[in-house]
């Protein structure tokens, strides 16, 4: 199986974000070949710490920074959520980039994943999954109403007809959602 990864955040020995990248791009790596789109700030530590991992046959990286002009306004939270979604399109277009070479089984997007900023991944025209989603995002339960049983709860959606999910637990869960993949077969291969 070949993936590719979007990691926004993935950086060996750190915590948050950067850790939770390099730990899932680490078990992605034990599926197949595993290419992570990252950001070049990352690629010393990244670079390091493959000489050390079992999996450093499996794993491959492709560094993507937006040009300095850019970078030079984003500090701190400054212009963070712009940025972040300016990186996703260049992303999107090194991803495009890598399909003319290497056939991907599937698209996973990794870090930076919440529900309400959405990823460009799922665009790269692969089977796509998303998540482990998260990040300390209450639950805006406004957008959910019970279900004729009250036994779970459904999801609004403006100009949709209806939505045949429920949401159990959604605070502090890892929710994967996944379109034209199968996860139940062994090690993801159908």
């Amino acid at each position: 199986m070949r993936i590719l990864a979007f990691a926004y955040a993935c950086e060996p020995e750190r915590g948050s974000e950067p850790g939770a990248g390099w730990a899932w791009a680490r078990m992605l790596a034990r599926l197949g070949e595993t290419w992570v789109i990252t950001r070049r700030d990352y690629e010393a530590s990244i670079e390091q710490a493959l000489q050390w991992v079992p999996e450093r046959a499996n794993l491959k990286f492709a560094y993507v920074e937006l040009p300095e002009n850019v970078r030079s306004w984003q500090r701190g939270l400054r212009g963070l959520r712009v940025y972040y979604l300016l990186w996703q399109i260049a992303a999107l277009k090194e991803a495009r980039r890598l399909r003319r070479s290497v056939r991907f089984d599937v698209v996973w997007h990794l870090t930076w994943a919440n529900a309400w900023y959405g990823t460009l991944a799922a665009l790269a025209e692969r089977p796509f999954v998303y998540g482990p989603v998260g990040g300390c995002v209450g639950t805006v339960w406004g957008i959910f109403y019970p279900s004729w049983d009250g036994a779970e709860l459904r999801m609004r959606s403006p100009g949709a007809r209806s939505w045949r999910g429920s949401v159990r637990e959604p605070a502090g869960t890892a929710v994967l959602a996944a379109r034209g993949l199968d996860l139940g077969s062994e090690r993801g291969n159908p």
